[in-house]
């Protein structure tokens, strides 16, 4: 397999994963994918394991189980998306420590609540918390006219 090709498996296998670990409350196992996709679990064990690359009906088909479209399973964007979230989680997090002033009080228990590797649930607490912040500064920014 040459390199361009591993590096779409390393994608695909990252993708997969990390899109079953969202699936229902705790997740779906290799089992409940491959029964969503009315293959044999064999199929998913060989993709997972970067033994075989998916023909192109595999991949609609474990897209589709996973609701999403098939060519953001091999796009490896949502991987620096993460890095950058889990960046900028840490960094905030930082900022707060050890104690955050009254106004950052509520970003900073959001903050605590969030975990930064699920990007909806961290681009909505940071849009939040901007607006907040931004709102708190808004009054200050204002000129007296004369």
């Amino acid at each position: 397999m040459d390199s361009f090709r591993k590096k779409q498996l390393d994608t695909l296998v990252k993708n997969i994963k990390a899109l079953r670990a969202q699936q229902g409350k705790d997740g779906w196992t290799q089992t409940d994918l491959a029964d969503a996709c009315g293959f044999n679990l064999g199929t998913i064990k060989q993709i997972e394991s970067k033994t075989r690359f998916p023909r192109p009906e595999t991949l609609e088909a474990i897209a589709g189980a996973l609701k999403v479209d098939a060519k953001s399973l091999l796009d490896d964007s949502a991987e620096k998306n993460d890095d950058l979230a889990t960046k900028v989680f840490e960094k905030m997090k930082g900022l707060m420590a050890p104690a955050p002033k009254p106004h950052l009080q509520s970003i900073s228990a959001m903050l605590d609540q969030l975990d930064a590797t699920k990007d909806k649930a961290f681009i909505s607490a940071l849009e939040t918390m901007l607006a907040s912040h931004l709102a708190h500064r808004e009054p200050s920014k204002k000129k007296k006219q004369v």
